[in-house]
């Protein structure tokens, strides 16, 4: 998900850790340079103020999205390598939902961070199908900032509509603690916001309008400001006496 502008290119470099290799297109030679090691490339041009219907097509969502006007392209060239591996998505299911999931992921982190330097992770999760449901992690300094981090990820993306914001001592990615979090941190009048009418996404099955979505906030970390119950937890000097190893032998 790099911003607009960026050279994906250099993205793509710094990942690999090495400059990615390139070539002249078949279409417009050195004008416009493609990844030299790519499977397949599909060259066209995209021309303005042309739509054509489409769908309906099965979505992320597990569901058929609408038919709607969309860009058309005119093929100009394909090249692909010799035995060229094509790669496709299971629409609608758990392939479908961690490879959305996990640039978006990424991006939330970041943003959050410059903002709530206690983060430690973002997590949207398969039940939410990589998308609607988001579970931050953080290491809150004051009370305040478990909601700022979850509006930074309703503003971030549009597809996020609940957000679960836990402590550090929550694991994000387990969803059985995210839950234990909600049932004894919550108080449902105190720690739930509802947002009304908020720009959503129109593959949400749930809108009863095409635009305008309701979201949700659950703040599901213990305040700072007065004493709250501690967690059971068996100390470490104990845990290292008494490796579980040994008795799963």
């Amino acid at each position: 998900m790099a911003p607009f502008g960026t050279d994906d290119y250099e993205v793509l470099g710094a990942m690999m850790n090495e400059p990615i290799r390139l070539v002249p297109s078949e279409t417009w030679g050195e004008d416009f340079m493609v990844p030299a090691d790519a499977e397949m490339i599909i060259e066209g041009e995209i021309p303005p103020n042309v739509r054509e219907v489409e769908g309906p097509f099965g979505e992320f969502p597990g569901t058929y999205g609408p038919q709607r006007l969309r860009w058309v392209i005119d093929v100009k060239a394909m090249t692909h390598r010799s035995n060229a591996i094509y790669q496709d998505i299971f629409v609608g299911h758990a392939d479908d939902w961690v490879m959305g999931a996990i640039p978006k992921e990424g991006a939330l982190f970041n943003r959050i961070k410059g903002v709530v330097p206690g983060v430690k992770a973002v997590h949207l999760p398969n039940s939410g199908v990589g998308r609607f449901n988001c579970y931050i992690s953080i290491d809150k300094r004051v009370d305040g900032e478990s909601k700022q981090a979850a509006f930074i990820a309703l503003g971030e993306v549009d597809f996020v509509k609940n957000v679960i914001v836990v402590d550090g001592d929550i694991d994000p990615y387990n969803e059985q603690d995210v839950m234990y979090a909600v049932a004894t941190r919550v108080q449902a009048d105190q720690d739930v916001d509802i947002i009304k009418n908020v720009k959503g996404n129109t593959l949400d099955p749930s809108q009863t309008d095409d635009i305008m979505t309701a979201k949700m906030i659950i703040d599901a970390t213990k305040p700072m400001r007065r004493p709250f119950a501690t967690r059971l937890d068996v100390p470490i000097e104990v845990r290292e006496r008494f490796p579980v190893e040994r008795f799963l032998k």
